[in-house]
C-alpha cells in the first residue's frame, strides 16, 4: 500500500505536514506552532515508516514528556493504524523508558531494583523524607509551598547535570540547600530508593559506562521520534543524543516559543542548537494554526517576537477574523470577579470556557465567587492548596488565636510576626509553663526577664487580639495587617529573604479579604475556607462535565477552549517582581520565559480571548502587566474596555493608550484621577511620571501615538 493511498485516507495533510511525514532518515527538527496538528504528523509518520518503508514497529521509539501526550499518541496510532499490525510501536514518556532500562539492567546484574520514591505505589514518602531532612538542617517545619520549591530545586540541579560546586552556588529560597540536597541523596542510597530524576541520571550513567548496553539499545531503536522537545531537560536531551548516534535517525518535534518549564530544568536551547548537535539536520516548520481565529493568531504571532532567542516562524490561521481580543481594566479584584461572572454566564456552555492565571493564589477568589453564583467548576491539577501558603496560614492563625488564646499551634505560627519582640526561648517557656493564665500571650508577659518595651508591646497586642475576636472578618484582617504589624513583617521578609516579593505576599491577603467580605463572623470565615478547600478537592469529579475550567497557564498547556479569560495581568505578578529585577540586572532569560508563558496562555483560546487587569490590590495601586502594554502597541485587533469616567485630555486618548510627550517621549497611560487633576504615564525611557491632566490638555504636551 503506498503512503499516498494509506495515510491520506486518515488525514488531509497540508504541504508542511506532508513534507515532515514523508522524510524518515537522518536528523529532522520540526518546529510546530500551537494548534498545528503535530500529533497528527507523528502518528502518520510512524504509519509511513511501518507500511511504506517496512520498518519493524519494534525498531521505532516515540518519546514525549508527559504521560498524557504518550497515551494520546498511542491511542491515535492504534485507532487509525494499529489493526494493520500485531506488533505496536512503543509510545512512552522518557521517564518510563528510562525506568525500563534500569529494571532490565538491575535484573540482569541480579541486583535489587531500587524502590520508587514517588508515585501512587511508593512505599516511602519523598515528601516526608524531605521534610525530615529540611527540619534537621533548619530546625523548622517545611510548608507545602517551600516543599514544592525544594523538590523543584532538586530536580533542576539534577536535570542540568550540575557539579557539586554548581550546587553550592545555586540560588534558591531553601536555606542550607546544598546540605539538604546531599543528605537527601545519601538517604536514598541507604534505603535503595530512587526518585523520577534518578531514573534519568542512572540511565545516562549506564549508557556512558556500559557501552555494550548502549549499543544494544541503539540497534533495537533505530528510529526515534521525540515530541514536546522544548519541555525536555538538558539531561533528557543527553540521553536521547546517546541513543540517536551514530545513525542520527531522529525526528524531534517542539517549539521553543512554548518552553515554560525552566524551573524544573527545561532546555529549549537544544532546539536552537539542533544543527550543531546533529550535523546535516533539516529544519521544517508547521506554521498553520488550526485552533484559533485569525485575530487571536495574529496577536500571538506578533507578540512572541518580543523574544529574540528564537527561530523565526510566521504562525497563521485560515479561520475568519472572529471577535476582537478584549482587554479590560477593572478598579479592583472585587470588580474583576463581578465582571468575570457576568462573562461566564453569557456563554452557551460552561465547559467551553476557561479562566487562566499565573499563580494558584488567583484561583481562590474565582472559586469563591463561582461557587456563590452556582457556576460549576473544575480545578485542574491542584497539587498544593493555596490555603497552605504560609501568609494565608499566618492570617488564619492570627484569627484562631484571637478566638482561642490557648491555641499553641496558632501561636507558634505567629508569635514572632506581631512586632512584639518575642524570642523562641521565651515562646517555648510560655508554652511549657504550668501557669493558670489562660492566655499564652500573657504567659509570655509573666516570663522572667521580659524588657519594659516588650511588656508594653505584649499588653497592646493582647488588647488588640481581644478586639479582633469580636470584629467582622474583613475588619479583623485589616487590623492584623496594621495594628499587629503584619504588613511591616511582610515588607521586612520581602527585603531580607531571597525569592519573596511584597506584591506576591500581599496578594494572598487580598484573596482572603475577598472571601471575608462575604462572611459575617470569624467562625463563618474559617468555615468558608474549609468549604472552599472541599470544593477544590471535589471539583475533580466535574472533569468532562459542563463546568468552567480553572487552571494555571502552566497546567493549561496542550488544552484548548472556545473562550479563555486570563485574570490578574498585573506588573509584579505577571511578569513577577523577581523576573523584573533580573531583567533590570541584564539577565533577560526569565522575562523571555514569562513572555512564552503569556503566549501559551493566549493560544489556548479558539474563538474568544479576554485579558483582565486591575488598578489596585489590597488598596495599593498596581500597574497593568507590561505584556498588556506590548499587546496594545502591536495595534492588533483589540477591543479595549474603558470606563467613561476615565477619558483623558481628549476623547481619543484613554487608559492603556500609547502616547507621546514632548519632553519624556513615548509611554503608556496607566491611570488618571480627574477630580485631582492627575495623570500617570509609564514612559519607556523616563519611567513612571505623574502629570497634570489640565496642563497636558491645554498645552498640547501630550498626543496619542499613531
Amino acid at each position: 500500500m503506498s503512503f499516498s493511498n494509506f495515510a491520506t485516507v486518515k488525514y488531509d495533510l497540508n504541504d508542511q505536514q506532508q513534507k515532515a511525514v514523508s522524510e524518515i532518515n537522518g536528523p529532522i527538527l520540526l518546529l510546530a506552532v500551537p494548534g498545528a496538528g503535530k500529533t497528527t504528523v507523528i502518528v502518520t509518520r510512524c504509519a509511513n515508516m511501518v507500511f511504506n518503508h517496512q520498518i519493524p514497529p519494534s525498531n521505532i521509539l516515540s518519546l514525549t514528556f508527559s504521560r498524557a501526550s504518550a497515551k494520546d499518541m498511542k491511542n491515535r496510532f492504534q485507532k487509525l493504524f494499529g489493526h494493520y499490525k500485531e506488533e505496536n510501536i512503543q509510545f512512552a514518556t522518557i521517564h518510563s523508558f528510562c525506568y525500563s532500562v534500569l529494571r532490565r539492567y538491575y535484573n540482569r546484574a541480579s541486583l535489587q531494583v531500587p524502590t520508587l520514591l514517588e508515585g501512587n505505589r511508593s512505599l516511602v514518602s519523598k515528601n516526608q523524607m524531605l521534610r525530615r531532612i529540611y527540619s534537621q538542617f533548619n530546625n523548622d517545619y517545611l510548608g507545602d509551598d517551600l516543599l514544592e520549591e525544594l523538590s523543584n530545586a532538586i530536580g533542576y540541579v539534577k536535570n542540568m547535570l550540575y557539579t557539586t560546586e554548581q550546587i553550592a552556588a545555586f540560588k534558591t529560597k531553601i536555606k542550607n540547600f546544598p546540605e539538604v540536597f546531599m543528605a537527601y541523596e545519601e538517604q536514598k542510597k541507604l534505603l535503595n530508593c530512587i526518585d523520577f530524576d534518578d531514573m534519568l541520571v542512572q540511565t545516562l550513567r549506564i549508557f556512558d559506562r556500559e557501552k555494550s548496553i548502549l549499543t544494544r539499545y541503539r540497534h533495537h531503536y533505530q528510529y526515534i521520534n521525540v515530541d514536546e522537545a522544548q519541555d525536555l531537560s538538558f539531561l533528557q536531551h543527553e540521553i536521547i543524543r546517546r541513543l540517536a548516534y551514530p545513525r542520527k535517525n531522529i525526528f524531534m518535534v517542539g517549539d521553543e516559543d512554548q518552553s515554560i518549564y525552566a524551573f524544573r530544568g527545561a532546555f529549549p536551547q537544544a532546539l536552537l542548537n539542533f544543527e550543531q548537535t546533529y550535523p546535516g539536520a533539516r529544519v521544517y516548520l508547521l506554521e498553520r494554526n488550526y485552533r484559533s481565529t485569525k485575530s487571536i493568531v495574529d496577536l500571538a504571532n506578533r507578540f512572541i517576537k518580543v523574544n529574540k532567542k528564537r527561530r523565526n516562524k510566521e504562525m497563521f490561521s485560515e479561520h475568519p477574523d472572529g471577535l476582537p481580543v478584549k482587554i479590560r481594566h477593572l478598579s479592583d479584584q472585587e470588580e474583576e470577579m463581578e465582571y468575570l461572572v457576568s462573562q461566564l454566564q453569557k456563554g452557551e456552555r460552561y465547559s467551553d470556557q476557561a479562566v487562566l492565571y499565573r499563580n494558584n493564589v488567583s484561583s481562590i477568589t474565582v472559586i469563591d465567587i463561582l461557587d456563590r453564583n452556582r457556576i460549576p467548576l473544575y480545578v485542574r491539577e491542584f497539587r498544593n492548596s493555596p490555603f497552605k501558603h504560609w501568609v494565608m496560614y499566618d492570617i488564619i492563625s492570627f484569627l484562631k488565636f484571637s478566638l482561642n488564646p490557648l491555641d499553641s499551634e496558632a501561636f507558634k505560627q505567629i508569635y514572632y510576626k506581631m512586632d512584639a519582640y518575642i524570642s523562641k526561648v521565651v515562646f517555648e517557656q510560655a508554652v511549657s509553663s504550668d501557669s493558670s493564665n489562660n492566655n499564652l500571650l500573657y504567659r509570655v508577659l509573666d516570663t522572667p526577664g521580659i524588657s519594659q518595651r516588650s511588656q508594653k508591646k505584649l499588653v497592646e497586642r493582647g488588647y488588640c487580639l481581644q478586639k479582633i475576636a469580636k470584629m467582622k472578618p474583613l475588619e479583623a484582617i485589616e487590623t492584623i495587617e496594621k495594628e499587629l504589624g503584619y504588613i511591616k513583617y511582610l515588607k521586612r521578609i520581602s527585603k531580607s529573604e531571597e525569592g519573596y516579593t511584597f506584591e506576591s505576599l500581599v496578594q494572598n491577603i487580598e484573596s482572603l479579604k475577598s472571601i471575608a467580605l462575604h462572611t459575617k463572623t470569624i467562625k463563618d470565615f474559617l468555615q468558608r475556607l474549609e468549604e472552599l478547600q472541599d470544593i477544590i478537592e471535589t471539583s475533580k469529579y466535574n472533569r468532562g462535565k459542563n463546568a468552567v475550567t480553572l487552571s494555571t497557564i502552566h497546567s493549561s498547556k496542550g488544552l484548548e477552549f472556545k473562550k479563555v479569560i486570563i485574570i490578574d495581568l498585573i506588573e509584579g505578578q505577571f511578569p513577577s517582581r523577581l523576573c523584573i529585577d533580573e531583567t533590570n540586572k541584564g539577565n533577560t532569560d526569565s522575562m523571555a520565559e514569562e513572555a512564552r508563558l503569556f503566549y501559551v496562555g493566549i493560544t489556548r483560546a479558539k474563538e474568544e480571548l479576554e485579558l483582565l487587569t486591575v488598578n489596585t490590590i489590597n488598596n495599593l495601586p498596581v500597574k497593568p502587566s507590561r505584556f498588556l502594554n506590548q499587546v496594545l502597541e502591536l495595534k492588533a485587533n483589540i477591543d479595549q474596555y474603558i470606563d467613561p469616567k476615565k477619558k483623558i485630555v481628549d476623547e481619543d486618548i484613554c487608559i492603556g493608550d500609547t502616547v507621546i510627550h514632548r519632553k519624556f517621549g513615548q509611554g503608556v497611560v496607566l491611570s488618571m484621577d480627574i477630580d485631582n487633576d492627575l495623570l500617570e504615564i509609564d514612559f519607556y525611557e523616563a519611567g513612571p511620571k505623574t502629570l497634570s491632566l489640565k496642563i497636558c490638555g491645554e498645552s498640547g504636551l501630550l498626543i496619542k501615538s499613531a
